[in-house]
């Protein structure tokens, strides 16, 4: 079974946060380009904890359900931040984006002799610069991997992997990223 779901669930450095937000996500600003919308699954390990999802992504939307001891849970992602719910609860969590840290980041892109792009996440770290996140798609803008690294609520630095396969291409009907209107949704500060 999830963990239960509310605010504090979701309080930084929780696995609820870590597998809402940083293991999900192939939004444009992972791949060079708009990517098409598309239906894939997905495998993540961060850490010793993995799991498998189904995507459904259409331009800056991204919806992804994973399914824990036969419940679902459903998180969609958009420009204004992340929703996550579970339907049979009929309750949910809103986090809205993070508020800018200061923090100093960098893109990397480079583009191999078959298209495939890559797309190289770092942030200054006492004068060095130190790889967020890797981020592979293909030639279509589709993300394929990414290999990044997180920090836990103990400080520690925890590694994880998303690979996205069985992509196919498609429209994807608007209605897949709506909230039903059953669910009750907590606001995150």
């Amino acid at each position: 079974m999830f963990p239960p779901l509310s605010p504090s669930s979701f309080s930084r450095g929780s696995v609820g946060l870590l597998l809402a937000l940083v293991a999900g996500g192939a939004h444009a600003s992972d791949c060079a380009g708009a990517a098409p919308s598309y239906v894939a699954e997905r495998r993540v390990q961060v850490g010793d904890a993995s799991f498998h999802t189904q995507v459904y992504a259409s331009g800056d939307r991204e919806r992804e359900d994973a399914e824990f001891e036969g419940h679902t849970r459903i998180t969609i992602r958009t420009p204004a931040g992340t929703t996550v719910f579970e339907p049979h609860l009929h309750r949910g969590v809103e986090i809205p984006l993070p508020k800018a840290s200061g923090q100093q980041t960098r893109h990397i892109d480079s583009v191999e002799a078959d298209g495939t792009q890559l797309r190289i996440i770092q942030f200054l770290r006492s004068e060095s610069w130190i790889e967020l996140s890797r981020t592979t798609c293909r030639n279509d803008g589709v993300m394929m991997r990414r290999d990044f690294v997180t920090i836990d609520g103990q400080g520690r630095e925890v590694k994880g992997t998303l690979i996205q396969d069985n992509i196919r291409l498609g429209s994807v009907p608007p209605e897949t990223f709506d909230i039903p209107s059953d669910v009750t949704l907590l606001k995150r500060r």
